[in-house]
């Protein structure tokens, strides 16, 4: 974050020091730098990422985040003062862009950027073997070419994804019992993915901030709190849907402790924590996962890691401070 935010902090200072004539590329020059920084930083705690595969992995995490993140800004721009016609018109377009994202355009941006590639035999074996092991259909099935242990499900689609990464560290039956956790989603009840859905438009209410700011802070202050119930609801949902898939995964693995142990590879293979700065997260902490699916880890239970370092809180407050300054003028 901080490779993003230091940039960020110059650029606003530069506006709040009254300098209206800095170039429009400057946002962007500081964008690209981060973004190298972040490279730098990447290839220091992963030494297997190469320049292309990182690319690849940015623009993944660009076409899941950043894509709504600008189409909600330009939404929120673009919205009238007051109540109207064109009030309608961006807020339907808006929604009917979030349907058109979750149930195809998400997967096939993929594919166009080439991020999403055919499965090779091997996983194609193993996903088919482990869907006739439950007894299930075999779901569509793709190779996520990013060099990141991980793998997804997409309920709007039916599809499963598994990283490239996530094959070269993992045996056959790790694999099965990941993709036994990931075929749970897509047996979620009808119920689950139509409030999946709904929980997509948590952010949509905050397109409607200008207009709410013509009736008051109440009216902003509500718009505010319905995004936050949201989040709160669709987190919980989140948490209790991961809950569910290792279960199941734990009843359908090959082998005792086979499901822990894929569990505890990836998340040491990404460097993530084996226990969590707080335990309202999607996924409950790896030290607890491991013991739900039957397996006493052979670490001690890890003291939780701090939120943020004190350089992150001075950067925060900077920009803070500058953000004031600059509205202030």
């Amino acid at each position: 974050m901080n490779a993003w935010l230091i940039p960020l902090c110059l650029f606003v200072g530069e506006l709040a020091n009254m300098h209206d004539s800095l170039p429009a590329c400057a946002p962007l020059a500081g964008f690209v730098g981060a973004m190298l920084g972040s490279y730098i930083l990447s290839h220091e705690m992963f030494p297997w990422f190469t320049l292309w595969g990182w690319l690849r992995l940015v623009m993944l995490f660009t076409a899941m985040r950043g894509t709504w993140i600008v189409i909600l800004i330009v939404c929120a721009i673009a919205m009238p003062d007051k109540p109207g016609v064109a009030t309608l018109v961006i807020s339907g377009a808006l929604m009917c862009f979030i349907f058109i994202w979750l149930f195809w355009l998400f997967m096939r941006s993929l594919r166009w950027i080439k991020v999403l590639r055919r499965p090779d035999q091997r996983l194609r074996s193993i996903v088919a073997g482990t869907s006739n092991r439950i007894g299930v259909p075999e779901p569509r099935t793709w190779l996520l070419d990013v060099p990141l242990a991980l793998a997804f499900a997409m309920p709007t689609t039916g599809e499963l994804a598994f990283s490239s990464r996530l094959l070269e560290i993992s045996s056959d039956d790790e694999i099965s019992a990941i993709c036994a956790h990931e075929l749970a989603h897509l047996m979620e009840p009808k119920r689950v993915l139509l409030a999946r859905i709904a929980g997509s438009l948590s952010f949509f209410p905050l397109i409607f901030l200008r207009p709410a700011i013509n009736f008051g802070p109440s009216a902003v202050c509500a718009i505010a709190g319905l995004v936050l119930l949201a989040i709160i609801l669709v987190r919980k949902l989140a948490r209790r849907m991961e809950t569910r898939a290792d279960k199941f995964a734990t009843e359908k693995q090959c082998a005792n402790g086979v499901y822990a142990r894929a569990l505890e590879k990836l998340y040491r293979d990404s460097l993530i924590p084996a226990v969590s700065s707080t335990n309202n997260k999607m996924h409950p902490h790896l030290y607890d996962r491991m013991l739900a699916a039957g397996i006493q880890p052979d670490f001690p239970l890890p003291a939780k890691p701090k939120k943020r370092a004190w350089p992150s809180y001075l950067i925060w407050i900077a920009l803070g401070l500058l953000l004031g300054l600059y509205f202030a003028k």
